[in-house]
């Protein structure tokens, strides 16, 4: 399916990402999809959070519900319905918990599927009616495969960008602590071809191809 509309270089906006928050009304269309459904993915530290919650913030200050499904809490509601399935007296374990038990995470191999699965739900439920003043932002890798009637957004960035991203980023867990800019570097890249090929083996999906997306932003000269 070809749906690229956009790509855009924030460099020639004099690095100033918020122009593109100023204008996104005015770049991408809303009103080709049923409903306000706006599905981003992202390269490793391509800047997602904060896209995210400046869109949100956009369309709260216009009157609008904005409501943000994240693939990371699609992930626990779904680890922890599949782990009450199997153990329905432990209803107070907590998420912690389940990952800690290795014999449950090693029999949960479908997880990738399940997840899919369920955001593929919500975005058809979504689309059961019309919601003229709800917005619908959903964060995952496959959402605008899993949700097809959105406008998909895909965020890049240079790979050594993102290295220096992560590497600078006290926020991130421990996973994401580095002793050198270049090892985080390095550990990012991996990551981001990491996912790019287990896509690829696992959907047929190449991340890369743009004319998945409706816009391509880089994000690489953001302040």
């Amino acid at each position: 399916r070809h749906r690229k509309d956009y790509y855009l270089n924030l460099e020639v906006w004099n690095d100033n990402f918020f122009f593109f928050i100023l204008y996104f009304e005015k770049i991408i269309k809303l009103e080709n999809i049923r409903n306000k459904i706006i599905t981003i993915s992202g390269e490793p530290a391509s800047g997602k959070s904060t896209v995210v919650k400046e869109i949100k913030s956009k369309y709260e200050k216009q009157g609008f519900n904005v409501y943000i499904i994240s693939v990371g809490d699609v992930f626990r509601e779904t680890v922890k319905k599949e782990y009450l399935k199997r153990y329905p007296d432990r209803i107070n374990v907590s998420l912690a918990d389940i990952q800690n038990d290795k014999e449950f995470m090693a029999k949960l191999q479908s997880i990738d599927g399940l997840i899919d699965d369920e955001i593929a739900r919500k975005g058809k439920e979504i689309n059961e009616k019309e919601r003229p003043n709800d917005v619908y932002i959903i964060d995952s890798r496959l959402a605008w495969s899993n949700v097809p009637d959105s406008y998909a957004i895909r965020l890049t960035v240079n790979e050594a960008i993102a290295g220096k991203r992560v590497f600078y980023d006290t926020t991130r867990g421990s996973e994401d602590q580095y002793e050198t800019v270049d090892e985080a570097i390095q550990k990012t890249r991996k990551r981001k071809l990491g996912e790019i090929e287990r896509y690829k083996e696992k959907y047929g999906i190449n991340l890369l191809d743009e004319n998945n997306y409706d816009l391509v932003v880089d994000t690489s000269y953001t302040n």
